[in-house]
């Protein structure tokens, strides 16, 4: 594989790095629904309900998911090269952002 070829797999694997990041700390809320929704049906909660409460249950914690999760993620945007290529420098000691340069552009 040439150095582009391994670049460009870093960069890949760096802004995969930076998504996982993003997302994993504003999904926790609707994780925590989750959490609720299962810890009260293993209890039998939704067992004692009538049915149509039942299903109001079910509904209720759906609508908390949907809500906590769209919250959480609404401001996630996809890392692009520049914050990866930091992250490859700053991960990897690399002084004076070679990768930086790279993309620069004589100013005449």
């Amino acid at each position: 594989m040439s150095a582009i070829g391994r670049l460009a797999q870093r960069r890949r694997l760096a802004s995969l790095a930076l998504a996982w990041e993003a997302i994993w700390p504003a999904i926790w809320p609707a994780l925590g629904v989750l959490g609720v929704f299962l810890t009260l049906a293993l209890l039998g909660l939704p067992l004692l309900l009538p049915g149509w409460a039942r299903a109001s249950f079910a509904l209720l914690f759906v609508a908390g998911f949907g809500a906590a999760l769209w919250h959480g993620l609404r401001g996630f945007r996809w890392p692009g090269d520049h914050p990866a290529d930091r992250r490859l420098e700053r991960d990897s000691d690399l002084p004076h952002r070679p990768l930086a340069a790279l993309n620069d552009k004589p100013a005449s």
